[in-house]
């Protein structure tokens, strides 16, 4: 089983019996909500819109500072977005970084 779609998603991204200009309208609002969404996170956070934008598109890493500020919001602190971050970081470069002649040192 696999979760549904929420209804209100299905009408804000439109459907065939929206007329163009309908579809517009409907893409409008919900960019408009969006950013108010993102205008009040980035007050609460006290962090400016470009830094959380280049999060949310992975151009720059969760910092110590950003995490301890999302720890404080969502109440689970910063740990979690730290390991996240190390997660993250740790998967891209084992696909990136070539160890072929790294040797192995006896321990």
């Amino acid at each position: 089983m696999r979760n549904g779609t929420m209804g209100s998603t299905v009408l804000l991204e439109g459907s065939e019996w929206l007329d163009p200009l309908e579809q517009q309208v409907r893409g409008g609002v919900r960019k408009f909500l969006q950013e108010l969404i993102e205008q009040e996170v980035t007050e609460a956070l006290g962090i400016s819109r470009q830094h959380l934008y280049d999060i949310l598109r992975e151009r720059k890493p969760v910092s110590a500072e950003v995490a301890v500020r999302l720890g404080a919001a969502f109440g689970d602190g910063p740990d979690v977005w730290l390991r996240m971050q190390a997660a993250y970081d740790a998967w891209h470069a084992l696909r990136t970084v070539d160890v072929s002649k790294v040797p192995r040192l006896a321990a």
